[in-house]
This record gives structure tokens, sequence and C-alpha cells, in this order.
């Protein structure tokens, strides 16, 4: 998006558009018409955002280093809208998006949504629709997840800036979730447990049976 001829904010944004071979196990056609009108509308959501509060940023930021000569060090905005398919077996489907702001200055800041879809009906799942998140299964997760930190910090694979077990706890949240082959996935918000350089780290999480 442009400016006086110049380039002040760049958009990227893709979603999924999903296809159901509709059998005698999968349910009805209106499923799939859910599921994607849900995806329209974020990506209809996030183009507003940035066409009424991001360019609007983007072009008083230009014009600020304008007035005061430093226009030609003006980076463009931009925003990022992204999608990843974690999982698509037995009827569930699983789908996490990253928005990506960049404002020009520093790191992007990146904010994630997943969702759990159950294909036969067209709606998402809740994450309790797996398990139960009582105040000691979150301990027990939560206590899984420093483990991980203190063996990938041992390794030298991750830097953590918080890693202790208040701060894990206080930024565990169950809707954070996205589903793999191999099990659940837990992501922390950026910067919470390490630097925003890192985006957004995730732990994989295997109930014991």
């Amino acid at each position: 998006m442009r400016y006086n001829d110049v380039d002040v904010l760049q958009l990227n944004i893709k979603y999924p558009q999903i296809k159901l071979k509709l059998n005698a196990e999968q349910v009805h056609e209106k499923a799939a018409k859910r599921i994607n009108g849900f995806y329209e509308n974020t990506a209809k959501h996030f183009m507003k955002f940035s066409e009424r509060v991001l360019y609007k940023d983007a072009v008083s930021e230009y014009l600020t280093k304008n007035k005061y000569k430093q226009a030609e060090v003006f980076k463009p905005f931009g925003a990022v809208l992204s999608f990843e398919v974690t999982y698509n077996r037995n009827n569930f489907l699983c789908i996490y998006f990253d928005a990506n702001i960049y404002t020009g200055k520093g790191r992007g800041n990146i904010s994630r949504k997943s969702h759990i879809w159950d294909l036969r009906e067209g709606v998402a799942v809740p994450p309790s629709g797996f398990f139960e998140f009582s105040g000691d299964n979150k301990k027990k997760i939560c206590l899984r997840i420093c483990g991980i930190i203190s063996e990938q910090a041992e390794r030298g694979e991750a830097y953590y800036i918080n890693s202790d077990f208040k701060t894990v706890y206080k930024y565990f949240n169950p809707k954070n979730i996205f589903i793999t082959e191999r099990g659940y996935n837990f992501f922390f918000p950026q910067s919470s447990l390490c630097p925003a350089e890192s985006g957004i780290v995730s732990f994989i999480y295997i109930p014991r049976i």
C-alpha cells in the first residue's frame, strides 16, 4: 500500500480453503462452508485492521520522518497472516494462524491462534474435549515444560529469559494448543519465555497412559 508513490505498508495474507470428500462417514457439505467462512472472515478482519489502523500509523510515521528530513530511513510497515496445518486425520483438522505485525522498529510482533475442527460437523472442538485442565493437570503439564526447557538449555539448543515454574504457569493457556502426529503442542506468547527474536515457542506434551 502506497502513500505519495512511496511504499508504506506491505501485506501478505494467506488463509486455507477446505474441501471435504463426502461419504457415508462424513456428514454434510455445510461443514466445509462453516470452516471456510470462519477463515475468510479472519482474513477480512486482518485486512480491515491493516487498512484502517496499520496503514494510518505507517503514513503518520512516514510524514514524521519526512518532516524532519529522515524519509530516506523510513522502513515500510508489514502485515503478514500465515497458517500451518498441523493435523488432518481421523475427521479432525488442526490449523494455527500467525499474525506478524512489523512497524519498522526491532522485531515484528507475532500473535498466534489455533483451532481444532471436527470435520464431520464443521465445528471447533475446545481443548477440554481432549483432556481436563484441572489444577493438578495444569501443574503436571507446566512441570514437564520446565523439564524440556532445562534439557534444551543444557544442550545449548535454546535461550530462555524466563524459565522458572512460576512464569511458565502464569503464561500457560490451555487454548494455546495445536495437535500433531506426535502429541499436543502448547505454545506461549512471544517474549514471555524467550527473547522476541525467537518468535513463539511451543512444547510437545504426550500424556502418560
